[in-house]
């Protein structure tokens, strides 16, 4: 645990234990500010630290304090290409279309409005991510966190394998897990970092 001061004051647990990079740190610390990993400073000891530094080599241990203050954001090595505008009418893409009845048994698409199936349940989320992106997102309540990461980043104009879902300011690891195993439920906010 390291306590975080800045505009509010927070503790964060990171999970990388004595290889807990600062960007570790960064990711963990958006879910309780309203900064984005890319426009944050983190200073210890009256230094700034980077990226790519492991906190216990720069003398940071559980229970100390860092800061955080508000940068500009770094200048990306190569421009993310942008997701596409979703239209109005458009479905968004992490819902799938309900298979035909037969595929599905009886419930999901089986015409029957009393049958609920929980593979049929709709969680809509808001999506935040870098630069003030704030999207909501209509999931599967059975969708894998993986399938998440994909369309969260695409939304936030980022690649899913640099991106990072962070729900209750816990970073999303098992991408095998289901949203609903992950406690993701609608309402909910899902920051990309």
């Amino acid at each position: 645990r390291i306590r975080v001061a800045g505009s509010a004051d927070f503790e964060i647990e990171l999970e990388g234990g004595a290889a807990a990079t600062v960007l570790d740190a960064k990711i963990a610390a958006t879910a309780s500010c309203d900064i984005d990993p890319e426009a944050m400073r983190v200073i210890c000891r009256g230094r700034i630290l980077k990226d790519d530094d492991v906190l216990e080599a720069c003398g940071v241990k559980s229970g100390d304090a860092i800061h955080i203050a508000r940068g500009s954001p770094a200048a990306p090595s190569a421009a993310p290409t942008p997701a596409p505008t979703p239209t109005p009418e458009a479905k968004p893409a992490a819902v799938a279309a309900p298979a035909a009845p037969s595929a599905m048994g009886s419930g999901c698409g089986s015409g029957d409005p009393a049958a609920t199936h929980a593979a049929c349940e709709t969680v809509r989320v808001t999506v935040k991510g870098p630069g003030g992106i704030d999207v909501e997102v209509d999931f599967g309540a059975e969708e894998l966190v993986a399938q998440a990461r994909v369309v969260a980043a695409e939304r936030c104009g980022l690649r899913a394998d640099q991106a990072h879902l962070l729900h209750k300011a816990k970073m999303l690891r098992d991408d095998s897990a289901t949203l609903r195993a992950a406690g993701v439920a609608s309402g909910d906010v899902l920051r990309v970092a």
